[in-house]
């Protein structure tokens, strides 16, 4: 059984305006930063420190198309207490590191797709 998508390409290419490059360029600087976002949030000391790094993740995933990521990212932003928040926290780091897979396999399918001369494109 495979996994549900956690990008919606038709999102994301409409926060990108339609544009291919712009959305691959997208993809590259969340992939790029997502892994310490994730890891201000697991290692806030305080509920304001988690609440603004989840704020980042909300912001960004839903950038991407990420709607599943960004929901729990605002579950957690919108935590009553600390333990709370880390609990939800816990959940998030796995969540982060399927759509980090899920983001390599669309620039490097992007990237295929231009090499080939077949064009290129975020595969729908």
């Amino acid at each position: 059984m495979t996994r549900p998508r956690l990008i919606v390409p038709a999102k994301l290419l409409s926060h990108a305006a339609g544009d291919e490059v712009v959305a691959r360029e997208v993809l590259a600087l969340f992939r790029d930063h997502a892994g310490d976002w994730a890891e201000s949030v697991r290692a806030a000391q305080s509920l304001v420190e988690m609440r603004q790094a989840s704020h980042r993740i909300v912001g960004a995933a839903r950038g991407i198309g990420a709607e599943a990521v960004a929901a729990l990212a605002a579950t957690i932003e919108r935590a009553e207490a600390l333990e709370a928040g880390r609990a939800e926290a816990e959940r998030l780091v796995p969540l982060m590191q399927a759509l980090l897979a899920e983001i390599d396999m669309l620039l490097a399918s992007a990237a295929q797709l231009g090499e080939t001369g077949a064009g290129r494109g975020i595969p729908a």
